[in-house]
């Protein structure tokens, strides 16, 4: 494996995410190099901007899978989930993507 923060391809903070009622907007970004902007907090340029919904306690988006893996040709790619309270760990999972054939 890569060393970090070179093993990710594109970095999804919630932080950045704005939400206004049930929808709002979720920033996508490089994981370096670092972008100078401060909001960046040290990772890299944003990607893309997409589209959420808010529904109870869910939250879901779409995104190309280009802005998601520079390395996938077959749609898979494997994911890390970490959730924070106040910079405390709180759960982490690694999990991978499901590929659906329509």
């Amino acid at each position: 494996m890569q060393p970090y923060p070179q093993n990710f391809d594109a970095i999804i903070r919630g932080d950045e995410l704005t939400v206004s009622g049930s929808r709002g907007w979720l920033p996508i970004r490089r994981s370096g190099p670092t972008d100078a902007d401060p909001a960046s907090a040290g990772w890299g340029p944003i990607r893309t901007v997409v589209p959420v919904r808010l529904r109870g306690s869910a939250l879901t988006f779409s995104a190309p899978l280009s802005t998601l893996s520079d390395h996938t040709t077959d749609g898979r790619f494997t994911y890390e989930l970490l959730t924070l309270n106040f910079g405390a760990s709180v759960d982490f999972i690694t999990n991978q993507s499901v590929v659906e054939r329509c």
